[in-house]
This record gives structure tokens, C-alpha cells and sequence, in this order.
């Protein structure tokens, strides 16, 4: 597996979703990861080599300087991990038969290289934002490569239906599969909060996420419901944090851990993902497994496994909708079987589910 995005070192949960894809191939296949990745902050390489099982990860984090001889000296740096990590699992566990790609950018040039060496077929997995109209990040020399990339692979998968659809129209060969997360079960069985409780878990970008707006909605959402809280978690910025802090009720929690996560998930009332653009939206299907329904928008992903019992769908185009879905959760909570959200959100994103549908892609290859 060459992924793109893998939580290594400072990156903590970053790509933590690619990591529990590899975790469970190995319960059935012998997986190595190989993972490369740029690391301003450092000073010198950072290697990290383990084994666990019937998976082997080989993880680079490498100094990046600015200036073009620093960009030099990162594509060269990089390319010779690359090599080294190929040898050396190649040495350990043999010339791999299949070589999957997570995320094109950029580790689908070294799949591309060593598909075309040793013959070796590659098929790609895609969760990335960016093909999307809505985040129009893949334009020129980098829409060239990603069409490179696809129009060569073996197959192609994505995790949810328009992400499918957006790969085809670039040249992916169809019919693209879609392999939804896998998605840790819960650890935490935490009470259920007496009073209405959302939780917002983002990255603040705010292009994306729109996590302003959710927070301008609660404001005006305690007036009428004071016992209302609201909590953010993720890495905030320190400018969004001074200018909301002040906000009865709400908090910001940080970045946590996963117990930390999945203790606010069980908490909760309602996870909101107020989304102009989302492949998949791991935070509500996190939020389901604990029983806790979303409040969500159809934006590219969740509404591939949403469930009209499962959650209220807003219009991001609309603040007053999001502010009508929180006001029905403070009215109605009663209204949500989260025994039932619980078990039907474990079928749909069990690992028994991906681990067939992964196996149907292999079967159906050209």
C-alpha cells in the first residue's frame, strides 16, 4: 500500500482512517504500508520501520526547506525513501502482487513507477476533496497527473457514490467501487447529556467546514434554549477561538485523542457537520456507531449511508435550516432510538462490510 496520508509522528490522527483501512486488509491479507511525507519542522529524517501481525508500515517524515534548492532536495529525499522502503519489504515479505494506492497525490507517480517495473498491477483508493466543483483544487499540472494516474490503475475505488462519479469523469475505469470507511467501534459508553448537547469535530477550515456559521447558528440558538451547549473540537485557530470564546456554552476541546472523541460522541446529543464539500464525513459515521444522530448536509458524502432516522439534513447554502435542525434536537430528543442508530450504523460500516465489498472490487478487475 503507498498512501499519501498516514498519521505519523506530530501528524497524530491525520489519515488515522487509511491506518484502519490497512489494520483491517491484514486480518486477511499480508499488507506494508509505505508512507512518505514532508516534515517542515524537522531538522533531520525521521524513520519509523514496525510490524504488527500481517502488518508492516515503513514511515518517512523529511525536512522540507523553503526555496527552490529545498524543494529540490525534498524530491530527491523522498524518491530515495521510496526505493529504500520497496527494497527492503520487497527483501522482508517479497514482490508485493497487488499495489494499492490511498489518495493519488503523490505517491500514485510511485505506484506508477513500480507498476510499470515489475508489472506489478495498482488500483487506487480516493478519499480527497478535491474533485470535487465545490473545492477546486485540481487544476492544471496536478489535474494532469491525477488523470495519469487513474486512467492507468488496475481500479478504482472511492468512498462514497459522487467521489465514484467524479473519478470516472476523469478518466478512472468504471464502474468505480465505493468502499465506505472503516470505523472504529466505540470504546466509550458515556451517559447521554441532560441538556441539548452538539458536538462540532473539524479542521476549521472554514471554506469547507463552515464551523463560523455553526457557531453563529448556536449563539442564536441559546437565546431560546440557554441550557443548550456546544462543543468544537479540533486544532482552532487561535483568531476564530478570541473571537467566539465568549459564547455562553460554548467550548473548545482541542485536539483529542480518540477515547476523547468517542467520549464526546457518547455524550452528545447531535454531532453537527455543516459541510459545503465532504467525500465522507468520518465524524458523523463516528458520531452513528455511538448511537448519536447528525445533523448534516448533502454535500458528497454522507448522504451515500445517511438514514432519514439517522439524522435532520440542512441546506448549507441556508443558515436558517441549520438553525431549525438544532432547534428539533432541543424540542424533540426524544424522538432517536440510539440503540437502533447504534447497531444499523455498525452493520453499515462494519469491518465484515468493507472487507466483502473489497474482496467484490478484486474479483470484478479487468
Amino acid at each position: 500500500m503507498f498512501a499519501s496520508w498516514y498519521p505519523a509522528g506530530a501528524q497524530g490522527l491525520n489519515g488515522n482512517f487509511i491506518r484502519d483501512f490497512a489494520v483491517l486488509l491484514s486480518s486477511r491479507y499480508l499488507v506494508s504500508v509505505v508512507y512518505v511525507g514532508a516534515a517542515p519542522e524537522l531538522e533531520e529524517d525521521e524513520l519509523i520501520i514496525e510490524r504488527n501481525g500481517n502488518l508492516s508500515e515503513y514511515l518517512a517524515r523529511l525536512p522540507h526547506k523553503k526555496g527552490l534548492l529545498g524543494f529540490i532536495r525534498h524530491q530527491l529525499n523522498w524518491w530515495k525513501h521510496i526505493r529504500l522502503f520497496w527494497k527492503r519489504l520487497s527483501k522482508e515479505h517479497g514482490r508485493p502482487d497487488l499495489i494499492q494506492v490511498q489518495v493519488v497525490w503523490k505517491m500514485g507517480l510511485a505506484a506508477l513507477w513500480y507498476s510499470r517495473k515489475y508489472r506489478v498491477p495498482f488500483i487506487v483508493h480516493e478519499h480527497w476533496t478535491g474533485y470535487f466543483p465545490a473545492d477546486p483544487q485540481l487544476k492544471g499540472l496536478r489535474r494532469l497527473w491525477h488523470r495519469l494516474v487513474l486512467v492507468r490503475a488496475k481500479g478504482v475505488s472511492a468512498v462514497s457514490r459522487p467521489l465514484a462519479v467524479a473519478l470516472e469523469a476523469l478518466g478512472a475505469p468504471k464502474p468505480a467501487a465505493v468502499l465506505m470507511n472503516a470505523v472504529v467501534t466505540p470504546a466509550a459508553q458515556e451517559p447521554r447529556s441532560p441538556f441539548p448537547h452538539f458536538l462540532h469535530v473539524s479542521n476549521f477550515r472554514e471554506e469547507q467546514k463552515q464551523s463560523r456559521t455553526v457557531a453563529l447558528v448556536f449563539q442564536r440558538l441559546r437565546a431560546e434554549f440557554p441550557m443548550a451547549r456546544l462543543t468544537m473540537a479540533g486544532a482552532v485557530p487561535v483568531d476564530f477561538q478570541s473571537e467566539f470564546e465568549r459564547i455562553q456554552g460554548l467550548e473548545f476541546s482541542g485536539i483529542c485523542s480518540r477515547q476523547e472523541l468517542s467520549e464526546l460522541y457518547s455524550r452528545a446529543t447531535a454531532v453537527v457537520s455543516y459541510s459545503r464539500f465532504e467525500t465522507f464525513a468520518l465524524s458523523i459515521a463516528e458520531g452513528l456507531m455511538h448511537g448519536t444522530p447528525a445533523i448534516y448536509t448533502a454535500c458528497g458524502g454522507p448522504e451515500t449511508y445517511m438514514q432519514p432516522h439517522w439524522g435532520l439534513c440542512a441546506d448549507a447554502d441556508d443558515p436558517d435550516t441549520l438553525f431549525q435542525c438544532m432547534r428539533s434536537f432541543c424540542l424533540e430528543r426524544g424522538r432517536w432510538n440510539h440503540e437502533q442508530i447504534a447497531v444499523e450504523a455498525q452493520q453499515s460500516f462494519s469491518r465484515e462490510h468493507l472487507l466483502t465489498a473489497f474482496d467484490h472490487m478484486l474479483k470484478n478487475l479487468n
